[in-house]
């Protein structure tokens, strides 16, 4: 019996290590894509239009929350494991797409790292609805700006979003039931039968 818990246990931390390890390896790549679109727009400002000081300011506050996740997730404080980092994510990238010329923003493809961040983490529901969050909030930043020339690009990015985030979803939810499977297989293996003793 004491065997059994020592086991119990070490395959809890076992697993709690290795999440705590994804939101680190999630939080370094957070960080390389702020700096890498903060540097995006410093070396070519031309590229985009309407970059003014709430732009940059935008750019330098999306760099500090990266920053701040990053360093929770080193104490693995409970917030840098909590589904409540992906959705700021979304929040993050709307805005910025919405500053950074909106439906024209080459920023849109941020969208998917929140995507495959929950999907793969959460499984297909909560990648779901970060999948028809992105897109609506996506369409919304192009609503007001949208032209009769600028509508297909407007419903080509949305497709193209839609469509890669269900493919993203369908892997990470695929993945989610696997690892819940193998637990269940693992639980299923270890319970012993009383007629034949322990």
């Amino acid at each position: 019996m004491l065997v059994h818990r020592l086991d119990r246990k070490n395959e809890m931390d076992t697993s709690l290590a290795a999440d705590a390890a994804d939101a680190r390896m999630v939080a370094r790549m957070r960080l390389v894509l702020s700096v890498s679109a903060l540097l995006a727009i410093f070396i070519d400002p031309a590229g985009l239009r309407g970059i003014g000081s709430f732009t940059w300011l935008l750019f330098f506050g999306y760099i500090l929350h990266s920053f701040a996740v990053y360093l929770y997730t080193q104490f693995d404080a409970p917030f840098s494991q909590s589904k409540l980092v992906h959705w700021l994510d979304v929040f993050w990238y709307a805005l910025i797409v919405l500053f950074t010329d909106g439906i024209h923003s080459f920023f849109f493809l941020f969208f998917f790292f929140a995507i495959l961040t929950s999907s793969f983490r959460w499984g297909f529901d909560e990648g779901a609805r970060v999948t028809l969050v992105s897109v609506a909030l996506f369409a919304a930043c192009g609503v007001g700006s949208t032209t009769e020339q600028d509508l297909p690009r407007l419903l080509l990015r949305a497709t193209f979003l839609l469509a890669f985030g269900y493919m993203s979803i369908h892997w990470g939810g695929s993945k989610v039931e696997l690892k819940q499977r193998l637990a269940l297989l693992r639980d299923v293996s270890r319970v012993s039968n009383p007629r034949f003793g322990v």
